[in-house]
């Protein structure tokens, strides 16, 4: 659709994401965007030429616990006061997303009589929005924030990071709107920019802001939207490091100025017009930059909309938690990491949570091992299974999904089956809120004996005459009236298995088999542990006094015949280049008659087999069973 804007992906919550090796269609947005997540969390290939585009980012509150406040208190930035001698911990938890996440607990131990005072530390307002947040990318000192030029800006395509948003798409109504805020510091790089905007989304919005250019620095109101940027409208960069801008929207127009004494102002450039903002936006501060240096910094004060102080930081909780604690334990926890894990009977690299997959080999005399693991937080879940695929939605495979008993933490012990070749045994760790997951996979591959090999067949305790491992198609008679079989099979190879089929119905060995017909197949599947499986056929017979049919015709090595023997054909030639030959003809039944004719001249007679000499010439042999 014309002027739609479609971005190629959008991501919730994740974690871990690697993007690659991928082709975009003609009018897809090559962006990312990101909600409730960092954008650190998303892996770009270099040959993608894709962007971190919009996304929600709640600015991360930080609750610091002391176990016991007497001794150790905590404030908002982390920072510890010991207040008498003993020992206390103190937790770090991150609650953003609705999540929370849990540091190691650090121990402190107070050797002396303390004095100490808790002072207020500044930490940013809880109302404000960090959008793309980076280490070290803004900090908080007094009532004011400074932003580093840490990545790009917002021009276009590109994404920002660090942008703090005061009211992110609060509706201002139908009136004329003001935004000012005062600035310290200057562009020093090539494509440095800081300012104020009126914020709809990365691709929508209005700033006035100090802007670099090619070594001309200038303060620009630039415009986007739907990410089609302009900043044609400009004036001078005053040599003052600190200066006020302000931004006026009446209905779809913005107007942008600057000051050094916020009493006297000068337009930058013309007004201009924008239709995408609309009445729904936020304030926001950004600093960025398309130069390879990085670091700039510009502190952000005073900031008024409509006339009105917005504080940019407030004071830091204190006492033995820094934050709210009833908030923090209403929280699930996000906490997905795998802490330990061990694999008995082979040998893995040494485990590390930051390590999500481990390889090794197993000789084919380990038929199984033994895997025991441990969540990090005592409130997450742990699946594994054998050759699974593990992703964020379900593991699946043919095999039972094995989880911890009554939902802890941690499997002990569990013993996983090995099979030749590649076993992947796939671990899932669910944390407690349901959603935050990680996934590690254990890859064994054992050596398998490969042998599908037998050294016989036997029906009903009686070995199958003429056995050659080289062949592999046997008969065999069963007696009359029978209404079972067992087959069994002699010398299977080394860890192979072998199944039956009769009809459609498999069957072990030495298992009861129904007698069905005159006539039965079964066919036998030897599966080595490891190769290919091998195929042999038995044919099995029920004798039967009505049965008038040839088992084979033998014709001696001068003969050639032209097609192989069926018992239900009854014509066949051959050809031969002595005189004299000999055939064999023998019945299905070992009681029946047999009589051999040479252009209906009785030849030989006999019963269950026949063996005749036949002087050639054009003849024709024929025979009768009775």
């Amino acid at each position: 659709m014309e002027g739609a804007n479609i971005n190629a992906f959008t991501f919730n919550g994740c974690r871990n994401v690697n993007i690659s090796d991928n082709i975009y269609d003609k009018g897809v947005t090559r962006r990312v965007n990101i909600t409730n997540m960092q954008n650190s969390e998303v892996k770009i290939g270099e040959n993608e030429g894709v962007s971190i585009g919009s996304g929600t980012q709640p600015a991360s509150e930080m609750i610091y616990v002391s176990s016991d406040p007497e001794v150790v208190r905590v404030d908002g930035t982390g920072h510890v006061t010991g207040l008498k001698k003993g020992t206390a911990t103190v937790t770090a938890y991150e609650l953003v997303g609705g999540r929370k996440f849990q540091a190691d607990p650090v121990t402190f131990t107070v050797t002396d009589q303390s004095t100490g005072t808790v002072t207020a530390v500044k930490v940013l307002a809880k109302d404000l929005t960090v959008k793309n947040p980076s280490d070290g990318g803004y900090s908080v000192s007094g009532d004011s924030v400074t932003i580093k030029a840490m990545g790009q800006g917002l021009w276009a395509t590109q994404t920002a990071n660090n942008v703090i948003v005061s009211g992110e798409n609060v509706n201002r109504g139908d009136g004329t709107f003001t935004a000012i805020v005062k600035m310290s510091g200057k562009t020093v790089n090539n494509w440095d920019e800081a300012g104020l905007f009126i914020y709809k989304d990365d691709d929508n919005y209005v700033a006035v802001e100090r802007k670099h250019g090619t070594n001309s620095p200038k303060v620009h109101v630039v415009t986007e939207a739907n990410g089609s940027a302009n900043e044609d409208q400009n004036t001078e960069n005053p040599n003052a490091e600190a200066i006020w801008l302000k931004l006026e929207k009446s209905g779809n127009t913005f107007t942008g100025y600057y000051s050094v004494d916020k009493e006297n102002w000068t337009k930058a450039g013309n007004s201009i017009t924008n239709d995408k903002i609309g009445n729904s936006f936020g304030v926001a501060l950004v600093a960025g930059t398309g130069n390879s240096t990085k670091g700039t910094a510009f502190t952000f004060s005073d900031l008024e909309i409509n006339g009105k102080a917005v504080a940019l930081t407030e004071d830091a909780a204190t006492g033995g938690e820094s934050g709210n604690i009833e908030d923090l334990a209403k929280v699930k926890s996000g906490n997905a990491i795998l802490e330990s894990a061990s694999v008995s009977g082979v040998s893995f690299p040494t485990f590390s949570s930051e390590t999500k997959s481990y390889v090794t080999t197993a000789d084919k005399n380990v038929k199984s091992v033994k895997i025991s693991l441990k969540a990090k937080d005592e409130n997450a879940k742990i699946e594994i299974c054998r050759n699974g695929v593990g992703n964020g939605v379900g593991l699946k495979n043919v095999n039972e999904i094995v989880s911890a008993e009554n939902g802890k933490n941690q499997i002990t012990d569990q013993k996983v089956a090995l099979v030749a070749g590649l076993n992947i045994i796939t671990t899932r760790v669910i944390a407690e809120d349901g959603t935050t997951q990680e996934i590690y996979r254990f890859l064994v591959t054992r050596t398998g004996a490969q042998d599908a090999s037998i050294g016989g067949i036997s029906v009903d305790n009686k070995e199958v005459a003429g056995f050659d491992v080289s062949e592999k198609s046997y008969s065999a008679s069963l007696t009359k009236g029978q209404t079972e079989v067992k087959i069994a099979l002699k010398n299977l190879g080394e860890g192979a298995k072998a199944v039956l089929n009769v009809n459609g119905k498999t069957y072990n060995p030495q298992e009861s088999i129904p007698v069905s017909g005159d006539n039965m197949t079964v066919g036998i599947a030897i599966t080595p542990d490891g190769g290919v499986t091998e195929h042999y056929s038995l044919s099995l017979r029920v004798p039967s006094d009505s049965n008038a049919k040839l088992e084979k015709v033998q014709f001696g090595s001068t003969i050639q015949s032209n097609g192989n023997f069926n018992a239900n054909l009854k014509e066949y030639t051959a050809s031969t280049m002595t005189r004299t030959s000999r055939v064999t003809f023998t019945a299905q039944e070992a009681n029946a008659k047999i009589t051999v004719k040479c252009n209906n001249v009785t030849a030989a007679t006999g019963k269950g087999s026949v063996e005749t000499s036949v002087t050639m010439k054009k003849e024709t042999i024929s025979y009768r069973l009775q």
